[in-house]
């Protein structure tokens, strides 16, 4: 059976009225027979990044969001833009980066398109376009 473990990651939380931050967001690792995967949920960028190589050292595969960052000043405590997923990313000392939250819902100011688009760019960049897993809308991605 796969090990499940929650983590940390950077959100806000309100459910009612006077309940600001009194909630657990979290992140969670799955670690199977021979791969271990990290939904990163959704988070702005922090330490904790840095935070997932100490504890999970081999990250096969890790899925950050990559939407929903602009305007930055009200949306980078609780989104990363392309670049700071790829630089969590790359912190995390994971092997291959799926990126999401994006393209789904109108939820920001980036145009549709510039989140893909950038984090492509900053794979680009590192030499690492192999370890970007881009799936098409619908595609079902079994092995990375």
């Amino acid at each position: 059976h796969p090990t499940i473990s929650l983590m940390p990651t950077q959100h806000w939380c309100r459910r009612y009225l006077h309940d600001m931050n009194r909630r657990l967001w979290g992140s969670f690792v799955i670690e199977g027979k021979s791969k271990t995967i990290w939904f990163g949920g959704d988070s702005g960028y922090s330490p904790h990044f840095k935070e997932m190589a100490e504890y999970f050292p081999k990250i096969d595969l890790a899925m950050i969001g990559v939407g929903a960052y602009k305007p930055a000043w009200f949306m980078e405590s609780a989104h990363t833009s392309p670049q700071q997923a790829w630089q969590g990313f790359e912190e995390a000392g994971a092997q291959k980066l799926l990126p999401m939250h994006y393209a789904t819902y109108d939820l920001s100011q980036e145009p549709i398109g510039e989140p893909a688009r950038l984090v492509s760019a900053c794979a680009k960049t590192a030499g690492r376009v192999g370890d970007l897993v881009m799936p098409k809308v619908g595609e079902v991605v079994r092995e990375f």
